[in-house]
């Protein structure tokens, strides 16, 4: 998509020129195979994730039991990733179309730090939320009188609100790395052998730190946060994995049929919550990893533009893996847990609702 920009003056501008630097140039132009890896992998989350989260928001609303304290996280992080998979879609379906990388297009019409916001906030929402889920499912298994005198839906609720504002909080630091709108005039290559910068655009542009401070700064806020709730999140894993084993190999032969049904219901879900919340932070690692290298890169010596270039040639890669994180939860819940999946069956086949509770 090309954006207008004949309405700027290239002369008041900061001048590049690329005349005699074919390879730097190069650098500017939008790579072919990463445009179509990026437009394919965009259009199998916008396929799958979008649908998938709704059918879980429907299934949640139509079915009684699925109207558990757990799953109040769950929806919560379902409308996170359904709106991150929505707005980062259409952001690249405006970025990636072009000839030249650039954030043109969001400084012209949105202006840079409102044109990442939304990204870093449901990014943020979504840890918080894992996170969440983690703490109430080591609870319920291993402190569960703990659990049941502090669970309710009214404080779950008010632990799903917590979690936007450390999501606000966050991307509040996280967008000063995006902060400073910074238009350029190319003077791109000529002469034999450079046809592909024939036609470029005079004016680019990118959201860039609002000074070096800020790039720090940004990426160690959206790196840091990351890395501390892995580290929490695992020591939970493993503390529930340890306590489920212990439990399934006591003796329940004198327990009622309902009460371990209604346990191995509970130890179902929670395995699901695990292997999901493990999903999670592998697919995410990658983003935060190569937020630390920049700042290695920039402490380093790199300027601006070349920790731009980059982080551009890096991005394809972790935020594929970001893209298809948002679309996946359904496809494990479903997967992982018998009720879950017939929970949504029951949603889109039946108008009544199922008055079957289960507590998990």
């Amino acid at each position: 998509m090309v954006v207008d920009t004949s309405h700027l003056n290239c002369s008041e501008l900061y001048q590049l020129n690329l005349t005699d630097d074919v390879k730097r140039a190069s650098t500017y132009l939008v790579n072919p195979g990463s445009r179509a890896i990026a437009l394919g992998i965009q259009i199998l989350v916008l396929v799958i994730g979008v649908p998938g989260n709704v059918s879980f928001l429907v299934a949640v609303a139509r079915v009684a039991y699925m109207k558990t304290i757990t799953n109040i996280f769950l929806v919560n992080l379902a409308i996170a990733d359904i709106l991150f998979v929505v707005y980062t879609a259409t952001s690249y379906l405006f970025y990636l179309p072009a000839p030249v990388r650039s954030h043109i297009h969001s400084m012209l019409n949105i202006w840079c730090p409102v044109a990442v916001s939304i990204s870093f906030l449901t990014y943020f929402t979504s840890v918080s939320t894992v996170s969440l889920v983690s703490v109430e499912r080591y609870n319920a298994i291993c402190r569960p009188l703990k659990h049941l005198a502090v669970n309710s839906k009214q404080r779950a609720v008010k632990l799903v609100f917590g979690t936007w504002c450390v999501g606000l909080a966050f991307t509040s630091l996280a967008v000063l790395q995006y902060a400073d709108s910074t238009r350029i005039c190319v003077t791109w290559p000529s002469g034999n052998g450079t046809e592909k910068f024939a036609d470029l655009p005079d004016i680019i542009g990118f959201c860039l730190p609002l000074a070096p401070w800020a790039l720090v700064v940004g990426n160690l806020a959206s790196s840091i946060p990351f890395m501390i709730a892995l580290l929490g999140n695992a020591f939970m894993y493993v503390q529930i994995i340890r306590t489920l084993a212990n439990r399934s190999v006591a003796k329940t032969s004198g327990r009622e049929t309902m009460v371990r049904r209604a346990r191995q219901v509970r130890n179902q879900v929670t395995r699901m919550l695990v292997i999901n919340g493990t999903v999670f932070f592998i697919f995410q690692f990658p983003f935060a990893c190569i937020n630390f290298v920049f700042v290695a890169g920039y402490l380093g010596g790199l300027d601006f533009l070349e920790v731009n270039e980059l982080q551009s040639s890096l991005r394809v890669f972790s935020h594929g893996f970001l893209f298809l994180n948002s679309a996946i939860n359904p496809i494990i819940y479903y997967a992982m847990c018998p009720s879950y999946r017939a929970a949504a069956l029951k949603a889109f086949r039946s108008p009544k609702n199922s008055h079957q509770t289960e507590d998990y």
